[in-house]
């Protein structure tokens, strides 16, 4: 209670930074940047196969990823992959650029299961 007999109520934050939620230190610099996290690539790449699959006929996609993202993606996050992969019946391939030093994901191509996988195999 104050002076005035007025209650002083303080609230207390329990829920992380949104800037955090969405960013972690880079790995590629080491920490003396900042690069989306894991949740936020994954929700980049679910907004990326929802469009393809609302808005066109294709059931595969190729996605372009710098070096250490697609490292990342391979090796730790696939299980939410094909959960995608499933969810909007669209399969996703991944490709490294090595000119990509960001967390950039690009649609390098697209279209149906068998053009993509005929691309792949002739690599």
């Amino acid at each position: 209670m104050t002076k005035l007999n007025l209650m002083e109520i303080t609230r207390k934050k329990d829920k992380e930074n949104f800037f955090n939620l969405i960013s972690r230190e880079c790995g590629y610099c080491r920490g003396s940047g900042r690069t989306s996290s894991r949740t936020y690539i994954l929700m980049k790449i679910e907004g990326i196969v929802k469009k393809i699959s609302e808005n066109t006929s294709c059931d595969a996609v190729v996605l372009k990823t710098g070096d250490f993202l697609n490292t990342e993606i391979l090796s730790e996050c696939m299980d939410i992959v094909v959960k995608i992969e499933k969810k909007y019946n669209v399969k996703i391939f991944f490709s490294k650029d090595g000119s990509i030093f960001t967390d950039e994901i690009i649609i390098d191509k697209m279209g149906k299961l068998d053009y993509i996988n005929s691309i792949y195999k002739q690599k």
